[in-house]
């Protein structure tokens, strides 16, 4: 990660090393944070953010679970004007969106909300095109994702990536890329921190929401599948299934749409689907301001960096 110029924090703009928080801070010793990721992308009218209203929605529906809202001094539009204010004060023309409201330092109580202040940060920087790849191995981990009756699943709550961490120490050591969850009832589930398709006979299939993080790039990309003339149904499906498949890809803001090359060893020939590849290609239009049909979902910062 190269550093920038800038990190939002509380408000302020202060410089990217002194964005600071205490030791003792609440959220980093329990999780309790809400967080989005965002990707901006260079255009030829400027960068634009990919759903940027999607994203904010959901960063406000997570920190509702941890009673933010109680001590919270920003809104929805306060979020997206900092995100492009941050941008521009950092002058890269495209790069990776961190939001982040976390419980503060005044106690370890599990009652944040009532002893510790509320802090708020938003950080950009640079991609890296080369972290991208153009297929991964995956395996199934032995960590099974948590269930609804343990957590919101469908809230971005920091301590919830705890499995992904664990899960990802465990199949890299393995020799594959990404993991892939089952969750309690034997089903797949989803990767780590990615949601995860599969194509049977030109069907698009995907797991419902229930279990899994409902991503916003997932949501998108069944409405641009079926725009692009795919059925898709969301249903619950098992590993065999999925081994199965004609082929299979994962979805998430980071990585987009990726292929997968094979699972538990497996392998899916070819190693990039055409099914994927073509959602892939008109992702990539569509982010690059090159598809009129999807401008709202593109927020333009500015014409001038």
């Amino acid at each position: 990660m190269k550093t920038t110029k800038k990190i939002w924090y509380n408000g302020k703009f202060v410089n990217w090393d002194r964005a600071e928080t205490h030791v003792l801070s609440n959220g980093l010793h329990y999780g309790s944070g809400a967080f989005e990721g965002l990707r901006y992308y260079h255009t030829e009218n400027g960068p634009v953010v990919f759903a940027l209203k999607e994203h904010i929605d959901r960063l406000f529906y997570s920190a509702s679970f941890l009673n933010m809202g109680l001590k919270l001094k920003f809104n929805e539009n306060d979020i997206a004007e900092a995100i492009q204010d941050l941008i521009l004060k950092n002058m890269i023309k495209e790069g990776y969106i961190r939001v982040i409201f976390f419980w503060g330092f005044n106690s370890l109580s599990f009652q944040p909300e009532l002893l510790c202040p509320l802090d708020a940060a938003i950080a950009t920087w640079a991609w890296d095109p080369t972290r991208e790849k153009d297929s991964v191995k995956v395996k199934t981990t032995k960590y099974t994702k948590a269930s609804p009756e343990s957590t919101v699943t469908n809230a971005k709550l920091c301590g919830n990536y705890i499995h992904d961490i664990l899960a990802n120490a465990e199949i890299i050591k393995a020799g594959f890329d990404e993991p892939l969850f089952l969750d309690n009832k034997g089903n797949v589930c989803e990767g780590a921190e990615k949601n995860i398709f599969f194509v049977k006979n030109g069907v698009i299939f995907t797991p419902p929401q229930g279990n899994i993080m409902p991503g916003v790039t997932r949501r998108f990309v069944i409405k641009l599948a079926a725009d692009m003339g795919f059925k898709v149904e969301e249903k619950n499906f098992t590993l065999p299934e999925l081994k199965e498949a004609d082929e299979t890809f994962l979805t998430s803001t980071v990585v987009r749409i990726l292929p997968i090359n094979q699972i538990d060893g497996q392998k899916f020939i070819p190693r990039k689907g055409p099914v994927a590849m073509d959602i892939k290609q008109e992702f990539e239009k569509i982010v690059r301001a090159k598809n009129p049909k999807y401008e709202k979902y593109l927020t333009y910062v500015r014409t001038d960096i």
